[in-house]
């Protein structure tokens, strides 16, 4: 099998067990349109619902009106960064689990000083980070 059908075998796998779990709402920041589109496919594919923004203070925004499970986020945007959401995060008594993904992160601290899940850097395995997203969403 070669490797563009193995990865969406893998895919339609991870899909069909997110299916059964209940729909969670699932916000992605980025900046680049095209990490935005790839994340928006998979995870609606996953049957949750996703909300996008594209920098920092969008983020807020969308984060004050809707509640969500899970936040992935770039860190380095024009204007307001990942940083802008992070801050306005540790304000809150509830908030949703946080995905960094991003491709220059120079403070390793960030996954203690703002309870962060997890990091990925770009570039980044997306089967391997689909299942990661699709077990921290089954976990209530």
């Amino acid at each position: 099998m070669n490797t563009r059908n193995s990865f969406w075998s893998s895919l339609l796998l991870i899909a069909s067990q997110a299916r059964t779990m209940k729909v969670k709402s699932v916000l992605v920041v980025d900046d680049e349109i095209e990490i935005l589109e790839i994340w928006m496919e998979v995870i609606a594919n996953l049957g949750h619902t996703v909300y996008t923004a594209r920098n920092g203070d969008a983020a807020v925004d969308i984060i004050k009106e809707i509640d969500l499970d899970l936040i992935i986020t770039d860190m380095q945007m024009p204007g307001s960064d990942g940083m802008t959401i992070l801050k306005y995060l540790v304000t809150l008594e509830e908030r949703p689990k946080i995905i960094i993904s991003s491709g220059h992160i120079q403070d390793s601290n960030l996954m203690v000083d703002y309870k962060v899940e997890k990091l990925i850097r770009k570039p980044f395995d997306l089967v391997v980070e689909m299942k990661y997203i699709n077990s921290l969403l089954s976990e209530e």
